[in-house]
């Protein structure tokens, strides 16, 4: 079984799934694998990609009120992860428009500094403007950085891509992770996962979507996907 064989199991890449339900099945993956593998091994990298986009998301919908869908990509390089939303489609009066945020995710270690974190990614690539950067800090606290300082740097650089995310967990009393935009507009916004999650779990788990008239979406409700065992 190769990594892509594990991975799509962890996280299949046929459905899409709600926020709330990445970040439980993530918990899943914490508590049968261990910590260490899961942030060690290559097997649980779309996993880890899956979770931060999922966080992302939930942050995100406090500033615009927007529902995503979350659903990993396998095929193609770009991007890691896709977070869609859907709208009424105009052309068709039971259809669906589907509109889609590539994500691609970095994790931050601190061993650059934030600023070249992002110009080496970015470095000879050109991406859509559809495409957002969304950069995780593994380090508590990350959000100490100067994020001021960070937002006027990047702002001079020239950056292809439509939009560039910091993420990090922090200590305070009222929020546990920080979201801030750092291109093109300097935003950002406090928020407590397990509260967002609390506050999203009437929502349908799983989704799968059809081509009819229109786009056609199915909620699927609860469905139990087994976790591989690693041999």
């Amino acid at each position: 079984m190769g990594i892509s064989d594990i991975e799509k199991q962890l996280f299949p890449d046929k459905l899409q799934m709600s926020p709330c339900f990445v970040i439980k099945r993530f918990n899943s993956i914490l508590a049968k694998y261990g910590k260490e593998a899961v942030f060690r091994h290559n097997y649980f990298k779309k996993s880890r990609e899956m979770w931060i986009a999922a966080a992302f998301c939930l942050g995100e919908k406090r500033m615009s009120g927007k529902d995503y869908w979350i659903a990993p990509e396998y095929i193609d390089a770009t991007p890691d992860v896709h977070a869609y939303i859907y709208k009424q489609d105009e052309k068709y009066t039971k259809g669906n428009k589907q509109i889609d945020y590539n994500i691609e995710v970095t994790e931050w270690i601190g061993d650059l500094s934030l600023n070249e974190a992002i110009i080496k990614k970015l470095h000879n690539k050109k991406y859509p403007n559809f495409f957002t950067l969304l950069v995780y800090s593994h380090q508590p606290g990350g959000t100490v950085v100067n994020m001021e300082k960070i937002f006027q740097l990047v702002k001079v650089e020239k950056i292809n891509i439509g939009s560039i995310w910091f993420l990090s967990a922090i200590k305070d009393v009222n929020f546990n992770h920080k979201l801030i935009c750092l291109f093109p507009e300097r935003n950002e916004i406090g928020f407590n996962i397990n509260n967002a999650i609390i506050d999203n779990c009437k929502r349908e788990e799983l989704l799968l979507t059809r081509r009819d008239v229109g786009l056609q979406l199915e909620k699927l409700g609860k469905i139990v996907l087994k976790l591989p065992d690693l041999k």
